[in-house]
């Protein structure tokens, strides 16, 4: 079986909505919407979530003990910074 990894990004900053990954939407922190779709995928074999937060890894690590979690350089998690490059420094590490 060929193994998919679903990749999230979840930085903490945000300009428009403070710490909009955290913050609830319909009874759970939003970024969990994406995790439980991600783990709901009969194609997706595992789920990395990546943050330069420790707040929002450690709220996933409560809830999930099925996923990978990656804590990123702050560089990494500026408005500025690019996709592909967060995807770079994870296949990196």
């Amino acid at each position: 079986m060929k193994k998919i990894l679903s990749i999230i990004p979840a930085r903490y900053g945000s300009k428009g909505l403070k710490k909009k990954n955290i913050l609830p939407f319909d009874g759970k922190p939003l970024l969990f919407w994406s995790i439980d779709h991600a783990l709901y995928s009969k194609m997706i074999t595992d789920v990395l979530v990546s943050s330069d937060s420790e707040i929002v890894l450690n709220l996933c690590k409560k809830k999930y003990q099925n996923i990978i979690l990656d804590k990123r350089p702050k560089e990494l998690s500026s408005d500025t910074a690019k996709s592909i490059d967060v995807l770079n420094y994870i296949s990196k590490n």
